[in-house]
């Protein structure tokens, strides 16, 4: 499963895709170049693409609700229109406003004093109905506060998820190998480091192989020792390096 994010702008009230406003174009390109590559590869079968939009809590949320299952179908028939989907499922919804995601920006806020920014959570995590909720954020310091997350943290909630399930096979240590050179991406770390086993460690694919586990995988503790073994055998062992953190 390929699962990505997209902050498509759009006019306010509006679902209309235009890729010359703001990042559209760049955004647009990062769906189109996953679901590409996928498509691309020879190994890989692209069974579904899922697309989720969401909105920001300006507005009432029965319109916001509505806004974003319109936006989301506006932008899976984007993602049909330029890509080659004809045989794959397709489905899109909206969930409305994102109140988790602007409680998520908040936690992780720094500019708001900090009686501030726990009056705000106060509000969401108290005030049930989401329309009393936005109004009462509306209010709070006299719309001081309000302003500034208008501005700092809602474009970041107006955003829409993509969602492919693909499946590649089990390759063979013969077949990673072939895959390995075009399509690196497609191995998992189970066929990566019997992979590098078999070049055995003399050889340098036995690093690269290494590293590249480590780079496709980086929150996975397995691979950090043994990226950084392969740094350490390539030779590079400045103090600080990312390959040699635990």
């Amino acid at each position: 499963i390929e699962i990505g994010e997209a902050l498509i702008v759009y006019n306010i009230d509006s679902d209309v895709i235009k890729p010359a406003l703001g990042d559209n174009a760049k955004e647009l390109n990062k769906i189109r170049g996953k679901i590409s590559e996928l498509r691309d590869d020879p190994n890989a079968t692209v069974h579904s693409v899922n697309i989720s939009s969401y909105a920001s809590p300006e507005g009432g949320w029965s319109y916001n609700l509505k806004l974003s299952k319109k936006r989301a179908a506006s932008l899976l028939k984007w993602v049909k229109k330029n890509t080659r989907l004809n045989d794959v499922a397709l489905s899109s919804d909206g969930y409305g406003q994102d109140w988790d995601r602007l409680t998520e920006l908040l936690e992780q806020d720094s500019l708001m004093t900090f009686r501030e920014r726990e009056g705000i959570l106060r509000i969401i995590r108290d005030t049930k109905d989401p329309d009393r909720r936005n109004a009462r954020i509306r209010e709070y310091k006299g719309g001081r506060t309000y302003k500034f997350m208008l501005a700092k943290y809602y474009p970041g909630i107006r955003r829409s998820e993509y969602r492919i399930e693909y499946t590649v096979p089990e390759f063979t240590i013969e077949k990673s190998r072939e895959i390995y050179k075009t399509h690196p991406q497609t191995l998992s770390l189970a066929e990566l480091y019997p992979l590098a086993t078999a070049s055995q460690p003399v050889r340098p694919a036995f690093t690269d192989i290494l590293i590249t586990a480590y780079r496709l995988f980086p929150g996975e503790r397995v691979s950090n020792p043994k990226g950084a073994a392969a740094r350490l055998m390539a030779g590079v062992t400045r103090r600080g390096h990312p390959y040699t953190r635990p």
